[in-house]
């Protein structure tokens, strides 16, 4: 847009606000912010998973930050790399300190990645350390033992999966009923069979775990999960549908209640704004039922 605000600025005679600003050095600003702006809109998506790509993204943010010291010809030689230009290289040790303070990569972020079965195997490449690989897997497997699905005979064996309330006693302080019924807690027997049914259910786990480690998607798989996308971009719940659900029953729930966490707070900031924006001191009347269309709006795609 430099040729139109030109053209704006020497209609109102303010020309002269451009004088002090490096055309070149504009282009090459506009270049190094170019894969922060595809990075925001696909971390932000409200409706698909985007919690198994953020360490993706982190990579392609930090491999985007190393210095340009040379000019660089690519593998067909049809384009070139310009070195960085001073300007640019304080920009980019400005950003790279700010990306390891802001940009933290957790281990739910590394545990997302595990469920994708394209980028399991890539997250040493990617740049994650050995060390937070191995805490996200022991987290990986805890998941799965928390929503295995348990027989008839194992949930029998194994009540501490929902476990009783108990009622609070008025006629102790706070602080003796938690330690009273902490000691409940200890003293209560093991069911008969426990560790037995326990050792299997983590047998079931390290099993379908390991298949899935070893588990490669084949060219036919990666077609089928595209769901038509021009970009020919993998869609990782469209594998769980089509494939992952009938070869690994515990990890298709471990996806459930794992990628469907928001990895941008974005659209609920949006729809609080919204909210505000509605429910105001002069609309102190509105009842719940007439404002329903705000969920609607929000969840649209799904609704019709």
């Amino acid at each position: 847009m430099y040729d139109k605000l030109v053209s704006l600025l020497q209609m109102k005679d303010k020309l002269n606000k451009l004088n002090d600003i490096s055309r070149a050095l504009l282009k090459e600003l506009i270049a190094f912010l170019a894969p922060f702006q595809q990075a925001t809109p696909a971390l932000e998506k409200f409706k698909h998973p985007t919690l198994h790509r953020v360490v993706w993204w982190r990579h392609v943010i930090l491999g985007h930050l190393r210095l340009v010291l040379s000019d660089v010809v690519d593998e067909d030689g049809n384009g070139t790399t310009a070195k960085d230009s001073d300007s640019i290289k304080a920009i980019k040790g400005i950003m790279l300190l700010l990306l390891y303070s802001k940009f933290v990569l957790d281990d739910i972020h590394v545990m997302a990645s595990l469920l994708d079965p394209i980028m399991k195997s890539r997250l040493v490449r990617l740049g994650v350390k050995h060390n937070q690989i191995e805490q996200a897997k022991d987290k990986f497997k805890d998941a799965m033992i928390k929503y295995a699905p348990l027989d008839d005979e194992e949930e029998d064996v194994l009540p501490a999966r929902s476990p009783v309330k108990k009622k609070a006693r008025s006629s102790v302080l706070m602080y003796d009923q938690m330690l009273d019924d902490d000691d409940e807690e200890n003293n209560i027997p093991p069911a008969e069979g426990h560790d037995a049914v326990a050792a299997a259910l983590n047998v079931r786990v390290d099993n379908e775990y390991e298949v899935y480690m070893k588990h490669k998607v084949i060219d036919g798989e990666m077609r089928q999960c595209t769901d038509g996308d021009a970009s020919g971009e993998f869609h990782v719940l469209s594998w769980w549908r089509h494939k992952g659900k009938d070869l690994f029953s515990i990890l298709t729930r471990v996806v459930r209640s794992t990628l469907c966490i928001s990895t941008s707070s974005a659209m609920s900031d949006i729809n609080f704004s919204n909210a505000g924006n509605t429910l105001t001191k002069k609309r102190n009347r509105l009842k719940p039922r007439t404002i329903n269309f705000m969920f609607l709006h929000s969840n649209r795609n799904i609704c019709m």
